[in-house]
């Protein structure tokens, strides 16, 4: 009866992504920065972490059609994936960055919170064998999502306090 709502498998499949991305986009979509950047980027943070946590096997269905090249992987890429590298890559050009990111890197920087995201999920039964611990526990999920927090407290901190929207030091700093 699957095949009454869905005229193929690649079109359940699709169905199947676009429920679980979807959502991914629209907070991004709605993001904005407001007063206190830092509380901002840590609620985005925690929504999609709490999204992947409540859907482990989204980021399993994307890594394996990442690493079978499948006929899907230009759609997925272009129709969910480069609008979340956009947004992100946006919102480094709006604000201040630190010096050692160029804009040239801007894409990389993006790709790497979507690796700390996405690929912590997707490489969860790997982990758990290595780290001797259930990384998709409600403590190990916690834990990962502290650690983007800080990353990208300590990659912004300084810059949101002291530099200007291009990332370049104030004449106090030398």
């Amino acid at each position: 009866t699957l095949y009454n709502y869905y005229p193929s498998k690649d079109a359940l499949y699709e169905a199947v992504l676009e429920r679980g991305i979807r959502p991914l986009t629209a907070m991004l979509a709605g993001f904005s920065p407001g007063p206190d950047p830092s509380e901002s980027a840590r609620r985005i943070v925690r929504s999609v972490m709490q999204h992947l946590a409540e859907r482990p096997h989204l980021s399993k269905l994307i890594y394996l059609e990442a690493i079978s090249e499948g006929d899907f992987l230009p759609r997925l890429a272009r129709k969910w994936f480069r609008p979340i590298l956009e947004r992100i890559v946006g919102e480094l050009k709006a604000g201040p960055v630190p010096a050692a990111f160029d804009e040239e890197l801007f894409a990389h920087l993006a790709a790497l919170f979507v690796q700390l995201s996405f690929g912590y999920f997707a490489l969860a039964p790997l982990l758990a064998e290595a780290m001797d611990e259930d990384p998709l526990s409600a403590q190990g999920v916690e834990r990962q999502t502290r650690l983007i927090e800080t990353v990208i407290e300590q990659l912004f901190q300084r810059n949101t306090q002291s530099a200007g929207r291009n990332g370049t030091r104030s004449p106090s700093e030398g």
